[in-house]
């Protein structure tokens, strides 16, 4: 979500408070970053440089471009490889053992630069350009390792 000024910040974050799906969530209000844009999408919304990363006991399951439905109208294919994994793995140290299996989703400013979008609990979000067997098959690796 973007607000424009804190007015219309508050109005948002007490939006997302009354959402029964994500009102018992955390809810965390960072600086805008101006990201790498390529076009508007439906009712305007901007498609950007951002990536989405599954995690599961602190190992990268997989990657893919988070708008992977715009793909075909892009100039280039996003690459998830774009993203360091030095800058992944600082997250992941960051998250720990609050969570077993979450999303990181990552975006580019428009220096290039990447920056944490949000984190999303693993079960609720969306494949967006992961590899539906490289993530299930990586998922399974990491739960049987995490048995041994």
């Amino acid at each position: 979500m973007f607000a424009p000024d804190k007015k219309t910040a508050i109005e948002i974050y007490s939006r997302l408070m009354d959402d029964g799906l994500i009102g018992n969530q955390k809810i965390y209000i960072r600086r805008f970053e101006p990201m790498i844009t390529y076009m508007e999408g439906v009712n305007g919304i901007p498609i950007t440089k951002e990536f989405r990363f599954f995690v599961a006991f602190k190992q990268i399951l997989c990657g893919g471009y988070y708008w992977q439905n715009y793909i075909e109208h892009l100039p280039e294919k996003p690459d998830p490889n774009e993203v360091p994994r030095e800058f992944l793995y600082e997250v992941i140290e960051r998250v720990g053992d609050q969570s077993n299996y979450y999303t990181i989703d990552v975006g580019l400013s428009i220096f290039g630069v990447p920056f944490v979008l949000e984190l999303n609990e693993g079960q609720q979000a969306g494949l967006s350009g992961c590899d539906t067997f490289e993530h299930y098959k990586n998922l399974d690796q990491a739960i049987r390792n995490r048995t041994k």
